[in-house]
């Protein structure tokens, strides 16, 4: 079994993206990122990571970082995993901030990177996948209609994400990240006479697309907003041509994985986001 490592995202496409494709919707972060990244090998932070995990020729797992974020990685044997612990370190030493993934390969991950460095995992956030092919529309739809946001409505796209950052302790930059989704033209808003809540279309994939950004603030909170606005947004990317949507959850929130379900979202993995800390000495 050895590791391989590409210069971009294009690069590991080239070599993996037939297996990433064969579970294409639990693939889809390492799909739409590398897709993203197709030419890129360096962000202003450092070098991207981008690897292979191989046995005989035939792909066993993927990997990737693109800095500062977390390494992140795919279904792999848990012998791959301690090979990449070993690689990775190679590469970096101690620098990396976490790792992300699935629940089995992340924690051995952290295991094999402890022994490796000392460094102990604190999860940040525990996450569900889920995949929907035929929308549910909501029994009671609220007034109004799903609208794509305007470039006058950046302020309040930029305040909506401050929250959802907040709230969900994701690692983002509000304003850099309501800019770059409102070039994209990506971001919708809920309008019934003003703007109710927020929800956004992100990477895509050869068949499918990720929803992300569904917030709504605490003002317009119970009257069924959000969910009507993510089961319009799905239904229009399935008119699009899409054969799927997928949609992450923080398992911890029970609210969010009831609405969502109801919607026609089905969950398909549980993943999770965990920190590396150095311990304190002396």
């Amino acid at each position: 079994m050895r590791v391989f490592r590409h210069r971009t995202g294009g690069d590991l496409l080239s070599r993996a993206e037939p297996w990433l494709l064969a579970t294409e919707a639990e693939n889809n972060l390492i799909l739409g990122i590398a897709a993203a990244h197709h030419d890129v090998a360096k962000t202003k932070q450092g070098t991207c990571y981008w690897a292979t995990i191989e046995k005989g020729g035939a792909i066993v797992g993927c990997a990737f970082r693109t800095p500062p974020h977390h390494l992140s990685l795919t279904v792999m044997p848990s012998e791959a995993v301690v090979l990449l612990a070993r690689e990775v370190h190679g590469v970096y030493g101690q620098h990396i901030s976490g790792v992300a993934g699935p629940v089995q390969e992340a924690s051995q991950f952290v295991k094999s990177w402890q022994a490796l460095t000392g460094d102990v995992g604190h999860v940040h956030i525990e996450l569900r996948v889920h995949k929907l092919t035929e929308v549910q529309v909501p029994s009671e739809k609220p007034e109004g209609t799903l609208r794509q946001s305007i470039p006058e409505e950046i302020d309040l796209i930029t305040d909506w994400l401050t929250g959802f950052v907040s709230e969900t302790g994701m690692p983002r930059q509000p304003q850099e990240l309501a800019q770059r989704m409102q070039a994209s033209g990506g971001v919708y808003v809920w309008d019934d006479g003003s703007p109710r809540c927020m929800v956004a279309a992100a990477r895509e994939t050869p068949r499918g697309a990720c929803i992300n950004a569904v917030y709504t603030p605490t003002v317009n909170r119970g009257r069924g907003y959000a969910s009507a606005a993510v089961a319009a947004l799905s239904q229009e990317l399935l008119l699009q041509g899409k054969h799927f949507c997928c949609l992450y959850t923080d398992v911890a929130n029970p609210t969010t994985n009831s609405i969502y379900r109801k919607v026609g979202f089905i969950p398909i993995r549980d993943e999770v986001h965990i920190d590396f800390v150095r311990p304190a000495t002396g």
